[in-house]
């Protein structure tokens, strides 16, 4: 209860922390809920409060999010359970208060999380169009979705990162990367948490290109320095083919031992420097054979 209450404490004292405002919205859309669903039952209408929670919800069909585009947000304020909220809330709340510390600012986490939120929403809408048959709800909220942006994101910001864990020890922030999207992967499969675990992998894919593009090393930069890695090694092997060229006739013929001895004597006397450009060429295809 004391973290519970140090949460609401500073949401209402420190406005300019990112995850504190993304904590007041949770509370916000919660409390609206609840009030419309109380008002409900005393009044009767309570067709009306599930309408309403609908809207907020994410239709996993195009034509419907045609008409509700506002609930590629709104989808992740909704809980299913008053401890679904609670938990969310924790996770923000420490997220943001660990990771806006020492890796990412109060900015690059709320980008982090509204966009893992929308990109989970198109993913789940996108596999849904692309499959053809109904593998989704038709409504879906998925709250899982930022957190799993921001978790991805301080990853790849901080890798080797230790993490202690109660059974397991220290992990390496990369390898409980890792076991998260193995584990959603493992639990896509799950009618009950295929939406979910699609909008978590939606969201993990946009928390690990946003770091990469946030950081200018992103794929394309390293794609370019593989590029310019191999022409370098490209342009060396040209410039050597350069300096010794092969001669058509000499092809295939081997430079007597003899020779070879007299240019070794040479250089021994004089220096490599002393060699015509004939007896270079004949040095280096005898080295060339003898390989």
């Amino acid at each position: 209860m004391s973290t519970i209450n140090q949460i609401f404490r500073q949401l209402f004292r420190q406005h300019g922390k990112g995850y504190m405002r993304l904590i007041g919205a949770h509370c916000l859309v919660t409390a609206g809920l609840v009030a419309m669903r109380i008002v409900g039952l005393l009044g009767n209408f309570t067709t009306n409060t599930k309408e309403l929670q609908l809207l907020l919800m994410l239709p996993t069909s195009w034509p419907m999010l045609q008409q509700q585009p506002w609930a590629l947000l709104t989808h992740s304020f909704v809980h299913v359970s008053f401890l679904s909220l609670v938990v969310h809330l924790l996770m923000i709340y420490n997220f943001g208060k660990q990771f806006t510390s020492s890796l990412m600012g109060s900015r690059q986490f709320i980008q982090l999380y509204i966009g893992g939120v929308i990109i989970g929403g198109l993913t789940c809408i996108g596999v849904e169009q692309l499959v053809r048959q109904p593998i989704l709800p038709p409504y879906m909220a998925s709250p899982g979705a930022g957190l799993a942006a921001v978790f991805i994101g301080a990853a790849v910001l901080a890798p080797n990162l230790p993490l202690r864990f109660l059974l397991l020890g220290k992990l390496r922030f990369r390898y409980v990367a890792l076991l998260f999207i193995l584990f959603l992967l493992f639990v896509l499969d799950n009618r009950g948490h295929t939406a979910s675990s699609l909008a978590q992998l939606g969201a993990v894919m946009w928390g690990y290109l946003y770091v990469q593009l946030a950081q200018g090393v992103g794929i394309s930069v390293r794609w370019r320095n593989w590029w310019g890695k191999r022409r370098r090694n490209k342009d060396r092997v040209q410039r050597s083919e350069k300096r010794y060229p092969q001669d058509t006739d000499a092809v295939g013929e081997a430079v007597p031992q003899e020779v070879v001895d007299d240019i070794l004597d040479k250089i021994a006397q004089h220096g490599y420097k002393s060699l015509t450009d004939e007896e270079k060429r004949q040095l280096f295809h005898a080295g060339k054979s003898g390989s």
